[in-house]
């Protein structure tokens, strides 16, 4: 029985869960927040080589009403999310004109609209946190979301999830990964709830979320061999139109929610070819095997420990073959197959698997605790506190570099000291050899950037009105150029002759 139902008698109680367990839920939740939010708040954060800055700024020209991004290296849908929330700011600001305001945003301080899109990573992170908790609670045979989330497994993987090493390190980042994951997990959640259900109302919110995940980054199409597994584990046929109906829904969500996708097919094929060849053919020639994700990448950001918990967990699952565990595991396991396949490996490629990970964790730990209780005639209260223990182990090793990587997103970056450098001792105008690397530029000023986002917006707003584009109190920064761009690549080892 639950401590939720047990403590009706002597603690307090709302809706019939335990107070202490919301509080509980809530604590775990601002960890997660805080954690996240840390180098937003206390750190300038540079450019991270995982931010785009055309998949940032990009919405800021849809806001003509031309809704083609003329960009499918991700879908629309994140990017109509980001619009929607710039429009909401422009409405706040109350500028004298949406060119001016969009022009300091994509021009002269896109910074402005990055930061934005942070904060929105953010709080998808911390939903993240709360998918997870969703997950475990309904491993562990709680069949609403209310019990679910403070139940004793979802409050062990809400925990583990809050102090994720991954989840800290791209939470705030601008992109596409911790939005996938957040989508990715509830799609699962719902994926379960089939087993319980053969209504077409179930069918079609999975069908829906598919369509989702989908639009949010190509792999989290995925996603529907969960919905699938789940329903054929309940016996229902494969012909059931049921499962059909489902996933037409997920096929139109998907245009729906990035619909050029259909009407703009030659371009979104090209930059569609484009990704499968990169990532079949990888970067610097790094060739690396289908299990360096699960050997590395998955243990980093749970700490070696709940790593080898996992795995315990995973072959408890192959072993009894509960249902409800067979849908979080098919669904890691062909996620996992999709970002593994190619040799473009990222680490930010396995964060919709992290929260399956930590759900199973967590409920191996909850149902590990009761078999002892069980079997062993141990006492709750010595129950209790070796489950404690067990989870202080478990998350002690991941909180402490989820701290580290905080603590070290909210300091000065050495990129900013070299930048505050050049500034003060290099002249205006100067052309910079930097032989390190795009992703350790030194991020000053260039006349490049500045020409490659006045194409940008004069391509959206035309070049009528110019005079939306003059910021006096920007005009004496100091630019540059640099020597060694994407244009002459094979000069990055250095050429004496080139400077």
């Amino acid at each position: 029985m639950d401590g939720a139902v047990r403590l009706r008698s002597r603690g307090i109680t709302v809706a019939g869960v335990a107070v202490w367990r919301v509080g509980v839920l809530a604590g775990v939740l601002a960890l997660a927040a805080g954690l996240r939010s840390w180098g937003l708040f206390s750190g300038e954060l540079v450019w991270h080589p995982d931010e785009i800055l055309f998949s940032v700024t990009l919405p800021l020209c849809l806001l003509t009403g031309d809704l083609n991004p003329h960009f499918f290296t991700y879908p629309a849908f994140h990017l109509y999310q980001l619009g929607v929330v710039y429009v909401l700011q422009y409405l706040l600001a109350a500028p004298d004109s949406l060119e001016s305001w969009v022009a300091t945003r994509l021009i002269w301080e896109p910074e402005l609209t990055r930061d934005t899109a942070r904060w929105i990573g953010v709080l998808y992170s911390v939903g993240v946190v709360w998918a997870t908790a969703l997950l475990a609670g309904r491993l562990s045979g709680h069949r609403t979301p209310e019990q679910a989330l403070v139940s004793s497994g979802g409050l062990t993987a809400g925990l583990l999830a809050a102090v994720n090493v991954l989840m800290v390190r791209q939470a705030p980042i601008a992109g596409v990964d911790i939005p996938l994951a957040f989508w990715f997990a509830v799609t699962v959640f719902v994926s379960m709830r089939i087993l319980d259900s053969a209504s077409w109302r179930e069918y079609a919110i999975a069908g829906g979320l598919v369509g989702v995940c989908a639009a949010t980054k190509y792999p989290g199409a995925v996603v529907a061999v969960g919905v699938v597994v789940a329903h054929l584990l309940t016996g229902r046929s494969i012909g059931d139109r049921r499962i059909w109906s489902a996933g037409g829904i997920s096929i139109i969500t998907f245009l729906c929610l990035s619909p050029h996708t259909l009407i703009d097919f030659g371009s979104f094929r090209i930059y569609f070819l484009e990704q499968i060849q990169h990532a079949s053919e990888g970067r610097w020639g790094l060739r690396l095997d289908p299990f360096y994700q699960l050997a590395h990448t998955l243990r980093y950001g749970t700490g070696t420990l709940a790593w080898l918990g996992w795995l315990l967990t995973g072959g408890w699952v192959l072993w009894k073959r509960p249902r409800v565990h067979l849908v979080v595991l098919a669904a890691t396991l062909t996620a996992y197959a999709v970002v593994s396949w190619g040799d473009l490996v990222f680490a930010r490629y396995v964060l919709p698997l992290v929260p399956l990970q930590l759900a199973l964790i967590a409920d191996g730990i909850v149902r590990g605790c009761r078999h002892l209780e069980r079997v062993g005639g141990l006492s709750r209260r010595f129950t209790v506190a070796a489950a404690l223990t067990i989870v202080l182990a478990l998350a002690i090793q991941p909180a402490y570099g989820a701290w580290h990587v905080a603590r070290l997103q909210g300091t000065p970056d050495t990129r900013s000291e070299a930048r505050a450098w050049i500034e003060t001792n290099v002249p205006r105008g100067s052309t910079l050899c930097n032989f390190g690397g795009w992703a350790g530029d030194p991020q000053v000023n260039t006349f490049e950037g500045l020409w490659w986002r006045f194409m940008k917006y004069t391509g959206a707003y035309g070049v009528q009105n110019l005079v939306a584009l003059r910021r006096a109190d920007l005009l004496d920064a100091p630019y540059y150029s640099y020597a060694v761009q994407t244009t002459n690549e094979e000069q990055a080892e250095g050429s004496i002759s080139l400077i």
